[in-house]
């Protein structure tokens, strides 16, 4: 399974690479309304184990995103402080958003799956050949794991 969906919000001027010490991306934040896009804030993290930067482009929507988040009510789901709420959630619902585009990306290539039992949050991938097509490989998964797949990944974009 994958990361919350956070269909009114998406980053547009995505540019990624590898950090020191994780993924290191720009972009800018967007809600998306009425077919159109609305520029929120520009985001970066350095990939260096410091936090996520967020600068605002319109206070406004940047105040509208906020109390999206506020609403989400994020709250520990593990460890010490199960239940409280988690402190800084902007973070989280970006991350999200950003594992999002990145899974994405990889679908392009690769078919990637999950099968029961499967780790929370974690993916099986298989190249898609250049003589072959996503529909054949699907087929091909379903034939070997049969009842044990959980899910197809590449069909939450599709």
């Amino acid at each position: 399974m994958i990361t919350k969906n956070h269909p009114n919000y998406s980053i547009t001027k995505y540019k990624s690479c590898n950090g020191m010490e994780g993924l290191a991306f720009s972009g800018i934040l967007v809600r998306l309304s009425d077919g159109k896009a609305i520029e929120v804030a520009e985001v970066n993290d350095a990939g260096n184990g410091g936090e996520l930067r967020i600068r605002s482009l319109n206070k406004a929507e940047l105040d509208v995103f906020h109390l999206y988040v506020k609403n989400l009510a994020l709250k520990w789901t593990e460890g010490p402080f199960i239940g409280e709420p988690i402190s800084g959630p902007e973070d989280i619902v970006i991350e999200e958003i950003i594992e999002r585009i990145e899974i994405e990306k990889r679908c392009k290539k690769y078919i990637l799956f999950s099968l029961k039992g499967d780790a929370l949050d974690s993916y099986r991938e298989i190249k898609v050949p250049k003589d072959s097509t996503h529909a054949r490989i699907i087929a091909l998964i379903h034939n070997k794991y049969g009842d044990t797949v959980e899910q197809i990944i590449n069909e939450l974009f599709s």
